[in-house]
């Protein structure tokens, strides 16, 4: 005969009483305690969102959903420029001369376009127009068709064909004033960031193309070697007749002024930071012309070892290697060895930022220095001269 074996079912709730009764389950929950529960639990909702917000701005800052705003926001500040000289370059040179002969209509079309040059930006309500020199080319008679209608002649304020920038004025009637576009700060551009370009090239209305920042002006050369080195470049398509037109950010800011593009297959883009623009426009208001200055000395980065030398707490500010005699900087007492901090009341805290400083200070006008030398600071004044030619 089968021995019998018990059953086990009668063990199954006493488990589950064991387990109800546990320290960890058998809490009484109190108000207290479900109102410590909701604010742990609300608290844990806003870090996790507010963490997930920042990684997103991070990875796109104001990133758009499309650049329609953008384009109405700025549509008004971006005019036609066209001259009395014939222009080498700009739409003209997207019609085959063969071409233009055979169809009467597009060979009128295009014979017009010889002297629609390109695309400028109005930067302030008295009508400044920021543009490239190489639309301006020979011309001594330049007019500026704003989108929405009417066309104005313009006074050329100045030129620097080295930068490739030149700024005229609207001869607008008394009492008019015009709106013009909000400038950014190009030192806080990023890689990677979206940007719009605008232009005018036919003065029916504003072109746009989109794209990013691909690459930063360099900061680690001098003025006289900035050349190519100085702009910003994006992948965003910049045709002939969109030169002279704003780069935006998608604040809406102007951080550039469209310069050229690449005839490769990649399509850079070349804009000329607006930093330097405004730089531009007080020299060109101030002299009509940039009359870049001579200060006297080379300088280089400060190290970690060199700040730690000096007595310094942090690298910052530039250090003179080289004081040519005779000189500004020698005749203003300042010797090699020393650290420049700051210049002309600007803080400085890269050594790229002083020659770009100092080269487009007046002649002659009295720029005082904070300098580092012998473990304290020091008070100089500083006379900058136009550079040797």
């Amino acid at each position: 005969m089968a021995r019998h074996q018990p059953s086990i079912s009668w063990l199954l709730p006493l488990i589950i009483l064991s387990l109800a009764l546990a320290p960890s389950a058998c809490r009484r929950r109190t108000k207290k305690t479900a109102k410590n529960e909701s604010a742990t639990s609300k608290k844990k909702a806003t870090t996790k969102a507010k963490t997930k917000a920042a990684q997103v701005k991070l990875i796109y800052p104001a990133a758009p959903g499309s650049f329609v705003k953008l384009v109405k926001q700025h549509k008004d500040a971006v005019v036609h420029l066209r001259t009395d000289h014939a222009s080498a370059g700009g739409p003209v040179d997207w019609f085959p001369s063969g071409e233009e002969r055979k169809m009467s209509s597009l060979g009128h079309y295009a014979a017009g376009l010889r002297k629609s040059l390109g695309s400028g930006l109005i930067i302030d309500g008295h009508g400044h127009v920021v543009t490239n020199a190489h639309i301006v080319g020979e011309g001594r008679k330049v007019w500026a068709r704003l989108s929405a209608g009417g066309e104005f002649a313009t006074r050329i304020v100045g030129c620097d064909p080295r930068t490739d920038f030149c700024l005229l004025q609207m001869e607008l009637p008394a009492g008019k004033r015009v709106k013009g576009a909000h400038l950014g700060d190009s030192n806080r551009v990023q890689v990677g960031e979206w940007v719009l370009a605008l232009g005018n090239p036919f003065g029916h209305g504003p072109e746009a193309s989109a794209g990013i920042i691909r690459m930063l002006p360099r900061t680690d050369l001098s003025l006289g070697e900035h050349g190519y080195w100085g702009f910003i470049r994006t992948d965003t398509a910049v045709d002939r007749g969109n030169s002279g037109g704003p780069l935006l950010n998608t604040s809406g800011e102007v951080i550039g002024i469209n310069t050229a593009s690449s005839d490769g297959p990649r399509g850079l883009g070349f804009a000329l930071p607006i930093n330097t623009v405004k730089k531009l426009v007080r020299a060109l208001k101030r002299d009509g012309k940039v009359v870049r200055t001579w200060i006297g000395m080379k300088v280089a980065r400060v190290t970690a070892q060199v700040a730690k030398r000096r007595g310094l707490l942090k690298a910052k500010g530039a250090l003179v290697t080289i004081i040519e005699a005779g000189g500004p900087a020698a005749t203003a007492g300042l010797e090699k060895g020393d650290i420049v901090l700051s210049f002309n009341k600007e803080l400085i805290t890269n050594v790229a930022q002083l020659p770009g400083i100092a080269a487009f200070i007046a002649a002659g006008s009295e720029v005082p220095l904070i300098i580092w030398r012998n473990g304290k600071k020091e008070n100089l004044t500083l006379r900058p001269e136009p550079l040797p030619q």
